[in-house]
């Protein structure tokens, strides 16, 4: 059975998505405000140990779906980084600043 786009369905999920997205990392204070709606279980595939880089257009959710990941998950390392700040910078720096935030991220977890 296909959706219409008259279909009420289709209109409850967008306005379910447009409640959560385009969101900060500051945004969510307390864990439980965390909603990430999964519809192709991306986060059962984001949690098996391997790296990953989690690209996608602005608001598709990259930042809930890692957000849920680490409230769901306390015994990996999880960096999380919003490289928009670094658009500007050239690739050197931005490497460097990277390594910068992954090697004092790895001592604060070594302790």
């Amino acid at each position: 059975m296909a959706l219409e786009l008259s279909d009420e369905k289709l209109s409850q999920l967008i306005q379910e998505i447009e409640k959560v997205r385009r969101r900060k990392v500051v945004d969510f204070k307390n864990p439980d405000d965390i909603q990430y709606l999964d519809p192709f279980d991306n986060l059962s595939k984001i949690k098996v140990s391997n790296n990953h880089l989690v690209l996608g257009r602005r608001g598709c959710g990259k930042t809930t779906l890692l957000l849920t990941t680490m409230k769901d998950n306390n015994s990996d390392f999880i960096l999380p980084l919003d490289c928009q700040v670094y658009r500007e910078w050239s690739s050197e720096k931005t490497i460097i600043e990277i390594l910068s935030i992954f090697i004092d991220k790895l001592k604060i977890n070594a302790l």
